[in-house]
Parts: structure tokens; sequence; C-alpha cells
């Protein structure tokens, strides 16, 4: 069991990394978003024609708000996995102060809860990325 319980410390504290890299990963990306659209807007001052000026002014307000679609998901899926990795950590720590068979068993019923949540969880990681999967093949196909 010793051996169960390292892996899960070990799990833990990679899933702990992965999230925190995955957060990074998310401001940087919305350091770039703003970059390029506060170049996108400023351009749209020097097309001359009002038609086409209108018509890209138009595009980039479709492109920021898919955008927001894309960040309210990710931070939705963000929000979602702070009281499940809490609650998962809890029941680390319950295993720790006493590691054997009997208190493992005594978890069964929350558990199950938890796994459900995790279940829940992955619904929306995997929403998240697919909203921005969708997202970043429009940008792809509109620009280049």
């Amino acid at each position: 069991m010793k051996g169960d319980y390292k892996k899960l410390l070990s799990a833990q504290k990679d899933m702990n990394k992965q999230v925190a890299d995955a957060r990074k990963t998310v401001a940087e990306m919305d350091k770039q978003a703003a970059v390029y659209a506060t170049s996108r807007s400023a351009t749209l001052g020097q097309i001359q024609d009002a038609g086409l000026r209108d018509k890209a002014k138009s595009r980039l307000d479709q492109n920021q708000k898919d955008y927001d679609g894309v960040k309210a998901a990710l931070h939705e899926s963000s929000d979602a996995l702070a009281p499940f990795a809490k609650d998962l950590s809890d029941q680390i720590q319950y295993l720790g102060q006493e590691l054997n068979p009997s208190s493992a068993a005594s978890l069964k019923p929350q558990a199950e809860r938890l796994n459900g949540k995790g279940a829940t969880l992955f619904g929306q990681a995997d929403t998240a990325v697919t909203t921005a999967n969708k997202y970043f093949q429009t940008v792809r196909t509109e620009y280049w």
C-alpha cells in the first residue's frame, strides 16, 4: 500500500504542475491575443474604403467574441478544478494519516462522488479544448 500511496502523491504533484503550466500558457495566450487584437484594431484606420473597413471591423469583433468564448470555457474548466483538487487532496491526506485497507475502504462513498465530479470536470475540460481548437482552426482558415 505504501508504494501505491507514493505513486498517488507523485501523480498529484504531476497534476498540480500541469495545472500550473496550463495557467501560465493561458496567461501567455491572453497577452498574445491582446497584442493581436490591438494590432488589428490599429490597422483598421488605415483602410480607406469604408465598406472594407466595416467588414474588417465586423470580422475583428466576431474574432474577439469567439476568443472570449474560448476564455470563458477555459476559465469555467479551471474554476471547476479547484474544488475537485481540494477534495482529492483531502482524501490523499486522510489516507496518509492512516494508511491501511480499512481507511481506504472507508473512503469509498467519497471516492465515488469524487469520481463523478472528475467525470464532469473532464467533460468540461474536453469542451474547453474543443472550443479552443475550433477557434484556432477558424483563425487559421480565415487568416492563413
